[in-house]
């Protein structure tokens, strides 16, 4: 993702896109990559599959991956030697539930962000997103606050319905004294699998192996934090994209 100063989240991809069709380069959205061939240490095609079960083949002359590094060793093709493949099943991930509602209020609390400690409630962390870029709320007079929960996918809370999701966000928020329900104009769920990569106490070791492999690779680079496996903060995330 790029940010632009004065766009919001909601106009950042179409203005990545539209810079790119105006260089004269294809975007393709909504593929997941399935396969990524490859020969003489080079990528040489990639293999997605959409929502349709539609099987897009594109050849390739260079690839920048922000995949996981463990679906990315799992999707070439030919497969790396058992002992890359091992490393990359023992590579862990945080999964990442926000659930996100719009209040009528133009202040709620000063700070971007503020870590929730009370036993009482599941939530951890509450974003206030109006005070990283006043660009982020269209509407001064409404506070937009996401209300994130750390999960795995395998928690029952992961397979929640939207509804019962927000019930709970609404009760939470207010039960610490922040919003008040009737305040609550709008909301919404974003579920974001693999969003922190795990450090445990083996993953330097599984992370060396899988980089001794992919070094061999003239046409692949790894960016971003899935595909470092490297928990870094988005400044940290453009300052390696400038280098």
């Amino acid at each position: 993702q790029f940010y632009y100063p004065r766009l919001g989240p909601g106009m950042m991809w179409e203005t990545c896109e539209s810079r790119l069709r105006a260089g004269g380069n294809e975007t393709i959205r909504g593929v997941r990559v399935e396969q990524i061939a490859h020969y003489n240490n080079r990528v040489t095609r990639i293999v997605g599959r959409t929502s349709q079960g539609e099987r897009p083949s594109l050849e390739t002359h260079a690839c920048i991956s922000t995949m996981p590094l463990q679906e990315l060793i799992l999707a070439l093709t030919p497969a790396p030697p058992s002992e890359v493949v091992q490393a990359a099943h023992r590579l862990r991930y945080r999964d990442y539930l926000t659930v996100v509602l719009i209040i009528k209020q133009a202040d709620v609390f000063p700070d971007n962000w503020i870590y929730i400690h009370s036993p009482e409630v599941r939530m951890g962390r509450i974003q206030n997103y109006k005070n990283w870029s006043p660009e982020m709320v269209p509407d001064p007079s409404r506070t937009s606050l996401g209300l994130e929960y750390f999960l795995w996918d395998t928690d029952d809370e992961w397979t929640w319905s939207d509804e019962r999701l927000i019930e709970r966000g609404i009760r939470e928020v207010a039960q610490i004294g922040l919003v008040q329900p009737r305040d609550v104009e709008d909301s919404t769920v974003v579920r974001m699998k693999k969003s922190y990569p795990v450090y445990d106490q083996h993953y330097v070791q599984h992370l060396a192996t899988i980089r001794r492999y992919l070094e061999r690779f003239h046409n692949l680079q790894t960016v971003g934090r899935t595909g470092l496996h490297r928990y870094n903060n988005q400044d940290h995330s453009m300052l390696t994209g400038i280098y």
